[in-house]
């Protein structure tokens, strides 16, 4: 396992309760002023609960950006699924988990243990005791520390095996792949561009006849007159998709050779000349041109579909309940639902 993944492990077993609300149907929502329900159960699996403090582990991160990206009035709906997505899958890896102890194998103590120490070395512990230590301090039991780097380690085995199993990939199946994905693999024309824009017609005039004069001069121009992005950057706008260049400017660059200068261009913004930096052709989608990428996308796909089958069956062997609010009306407000049950 990765460094980044046994940090967020023990992020997740370090988290602090919320405030406690009382017990009953939850809704999966953005805090109010009166607080979370986090004693909540909100979801059960073969009779193991799962509860909204559970689950606020594992979503703080997500959530967090969703109030950075997103405005008000989309954070309801993006928040309750980000819970929605938690709680399945707390209900698969502990499926997954409960696959793994009805097996007569075990994960190798000395394997476990060295997980640990990983652990212990990312949080820059300089022993096993210093670790203890470390544990303690923040509260967290090791035994359960333990059981639950197990846990982790076995869930990612056995889905490695389910995606492996029986996942032969033939020519066949690639070239049936490649004939509905084709354009997936195409790579379009991409164009880099300077722009100096102005509003006075004077200094449009006196800029396009230094360009003509020395086309080279565009980047000191550009410093010293346009009242557009890039002052600072010689004009340079950034690279773009030849097929998405707005129509003025689409009309105007005659051809994309390196160097070229084009204008003055009429916009409602004001005057523009441009300088085509970088042109980079497109790639062809022909088949033996993209088979790396494309066998790789292929067997990302098989593994993927494996593992989801694998979740499902399962789902179809145990019985899952839900006990939270599912769903959020047009109006944002969060519509009732009855408990929902899933398997036998």
């Amino acid at each position: 396992m990765s460094k980044s993944f046994l940090l967020s492990l023990f992020a997740v077993m370090l988290s602090a309760a919320v405030a406690a609300g009382e017990g009953g149907r939850v809704i999966l929502k953005p805090a109010s002023n009166d607080g979370w329900e986090s004693n909540s159960i909100i979801a059960s699996v073969n009779g193991e609960a799962i509860s909204l403090r559970d689950v606020l582990a594992h979503t703080r991160e997500p959530e967090h950006i969703a109030y950075l990206s997103l405005p008000a009035s989309e954070l309801p709906r993006a928040i309750l699924a980000i819970r929605r997505k938690a709680v399945d899958d707390m209900i698969d890896r502990k499926l997954i988990a409960a696959d793994y102890h009805a097996g007569s194998f075990r994960i190798p103590a000395q394997d476990i243990d060295s997980e640990i120490d990983r652990l212990a070395t990312a949080m820059g512990a300089r022993s096993r005791s210093d670790f203890m230590a470390k544990l303690r301090s923040n509260g967290v039991d090791y035994a359960k520390m333990r059981r639950d780097v197990e846990e982790y380690m076995a869930i990612q085995l056995m889905l490695h095996r389910c995606c492996l199993a029986g996942n032969t990939t033939t020519p066949e199946d690639l070239y049936r792949y490649y004939e509905k994905h084709k354009d997936e693999f195409s790579e379009p024309d991409r164009v880099e561009l300077a722009m100096i824009l102005v509003t006075d017609s004077k200094v449009a005039e006196k800029i396009s006849q230094q360009l003509k004069a020395d086309p080279a001069a565009f980047a000191d121009l550009a410093a010293k007159f346009t009242e557009g992005p890039g002052k600072d950057n010689g004009g340079r706008l950034g690279t773009i998709e030849v097929k998405r260049l707005r129509t003025e400017f689409a009309e105007a660059v005659k051809s994309f050779k390196e160097g070229s200068v084009f204008g003055p261009v009429k916009t409602a913004e004001g005057i523009n000349f441009l300088k085509v930096i970088k042109f980079v052709p497109g790639s062809g989608n022909d088949y033996f041109s993209v088979l790396p990428r494309l066998r790789e996308k292929f067997e990302k796909q098989k593994r993927i579909e494996s593992c989801e089958k694998y979740k499902i069956s399962l789902r179809e062997k145990a019985v899952v309940r839900y006990f939270f609010e599912q769903e959020i009306d047009e109006n944002k407000s969060v519509s009732k639902d009855p408990a929902k049950k899933e398997g036998r």
